[in-house]
């Protein structure tokens, strides 16, 4: 497991402001494959009396697939999900061009995903039970704050009429998948803010169409950066999170 360097906090006076608020980690570009082997770590942590986090980050050109992911979701005819070694690094051709794209199977629920850079992404490594919080609770709020940060941006979106994702009109903007472990959540959100949409043309994502895929730059015609939502979703999910917990 290698972990890339924490980039510098965003709001260094959090603690102050938030008693008992979950240690808030930010990186750059962290592999999936090492992400996910450092989320199980910060959960078993959790698990045994550690502190819950909230991890910030992006990933590198990765498909992922959960539970429920069948084979022709994957729309690429050099890719077979059940002969692949994994981690599996491949080189693809998309319409952009080759790119070299790594596949990682979670134990999410969900199908296949898609990240890359340019897709802001939160892992909330917390304790539903603290909050008397069902997983229904957890994901609700997690889309309130998602709809909230949108709504800043001038992005009018909705929760999905029959799945768990963030939605501009037909076009889907944001993806959640959660794992719970004795009561510790996994995985997270995924809002697709500045990313190459070229990817997702990899895949069915989520079990749709690559064409209803959106991001916040493609919807405002402008680029949205990253530090233009991350300090306002940090600061709404480190209060959802504590101002629930139960004294």
């Amino acid at each position: 497991m290698n972990i890339p360097p924490p980039l510098d906090p965003l709001l260094p006076d959090l603690a102050n402001e938030f008693a008992n608020a979950p240690i808030v980690e930010r990186y750059g570009l962290f592999p999936y494959a090492d992400a996910l082997a450092y989320q199980r770590h910060v959960r078993n942590e959790l698990i045994q009396g550690g502190a819950e986090r909230l991890i910030f980050l992006e990933h590198p050109p990765t498909v992922t697939w959960g539970r429920r992911t069948h084979d022709d979701e994957v729309l690429n005819g050099e890719i077979n999900l059940q002969n692949l070694d994994c981690p599996s690094v491949r080189k693809v051709r998309l319409q952009s061009g080759e790119m070299e794209v790594t596949f990682v199977p979670v134990e999410r629920g969900g199908q296949a995903t898609y990240h890359a850079p340019g897709q802001l992404v939160v892992y909330p490594i917390v304790h539903l039970p603290r909050r008397g919080w069902s997983v229904r609770d957890y994901l609700q709020r997690l889309q309130k704050i998602v709809i909230e940060v949108l709504s800043h941006l001038g992005l009018n979106s909705r929760c999905g009429d029959d799945e768990a994702g963030i939605w501009i009109e037909d076009r889907k903007i944001a993806s959640f998948g959660i794992h719970l472990r004795r009561g510790v959540t996994m995985h997270g959100l995924a809002i697709n803010l500045d990313v190459d949409m070229d990817g997702f043309g990899l895949i069915r994502p989520c079990g749709h169409d690559p064409s209803s895929m959106t991001s916040a730059s493609a919807e405002l015609g402008r680029t949205i950066a990253r530090d233009e939502v991350e300090t306002r979703l940090l600061r709404l999910l480190v209060g959802a999170f504590t101002l629930s917990l139960k004294t």
